[in-house]
């Protein structure tokens, strides 16, 4: 009966965030401006993967008799075989940081490639001001806001726009974003998710702010932008959004990647990631 429970209850809410889903294709196929909400920006990331992962199990259990055997094997097996509809409060919280731990591998050598482009700014002035951004990373603490906003230019063109960033570059910021590094429109898929968290950030302040959304919406908010939420005040969590705000509402199309190394740039020292990331 417990297994029927958890099957019945996140088979129906599968079946309402795909109506929710296809209702979301269908704004988009008529608003070009994407004016979604950030519950309908988040529904169209997170559910082409739900519906990849959960297409086998739902085929399989269509077989005659298979259901007494995908049905147990799916519930003892939940983070690779089920999404998120059907799991417990306590595994989607524990399947967050596990996934977040496995991005965070990406962070130092996306850093030392960052590290490694330093020589190659010809603006001389430019290069003062990011060897001390660099110099603040890797000496373990976080550059000013800022300081940050005001090297936006590098991200613009040389040496870390989209369209200047050296193969094993892309690969890593491919890592920390969670998109996989077999994909062959690596530039593109980049490009696209620079714009979800820009589209994100801007609902977010459109629909009221961060005193608007519930605790859980900022802890997904945070791992979605590079940050391990865990044992975070709610304070804290909003205090970093709001720097990430800062940033964000100074990037345009033509320095998409900044956002992009905006993980690196705020929450590469953080305490809460260090401490997932090697215990």
């Amino acid at each position: 009966m417990h297994v029927y429970r958890i099957f019945s209850v996140g088979t129906n809410d599968l079946i309402q965030d795909v109506k929710k889903f296809l209702l979301i294709l269908k704004k988009q196929s008529i608003d070009k401006h994407n004016n979604l909400t950030l519950d309908e920006l988040k529904l169209s990331y997170t559910m082409p993967k739900d519906l990849i992962r959960i297409f086998p199990v739902l085929l399989i259990s269509a077989i005659p008799f298979t259901n007494y055997i995908i049905f147990p094997l799916a519930y003892y097996f939940p983070r690779y075989l089920l999404t998120s509809h059907y799991w417990t409060l306590q595994q989607r919280l524990d399947f967050m940081l596990l996934d977040h731990k496995e991005r965070l591998k990406h962070n130092r050598p996306l850093f030392r490639c960052m590290q490694a482009e330093l020589n190659n700014i010809k603006n001389q002035t430019l290069k003062l001001k990011w060897s001390g951004i660099i110099a603040s990373l890797g000496s373990g603490t976080h550059p000013n806001v800022k300081d940050i906003i005001a090297c936006s230019e590098l991200f613009a063109g040389q040496p870390y726009s989209l369209n200047s960033l050296k193969r094993k570059h892309k690969k890593e910021l491919l890592g920390i974003h969670n998109i996989s590094t077999w994909t062959v429109f690596k530039r593109q898929k980049l490009k696209e998710r620079a714009m979800l968290i820009k589209q994100m950030d801007q609902a977010i302040q459109k629909e009221g702010g961060l005193t608007t959304m519930s605790n859980d919406a900022i802890r997904w908010a945070l791992s979605f932008r590079g940050l391990n939420p865990a044992t975070m005040s709610l304070e804290n969590m909003r205090n970093w959004l709001e720097q990430w705000f800062m940033i964000s509402n100074t990037v345009d199309e033509n320095t998409l990647s900044l956002l992009l190394h905006s993980p690196i740039l705020l929450a590469y020292n953080h305490p809460t990631n260090w401490i997932l990331l090697y215990t």
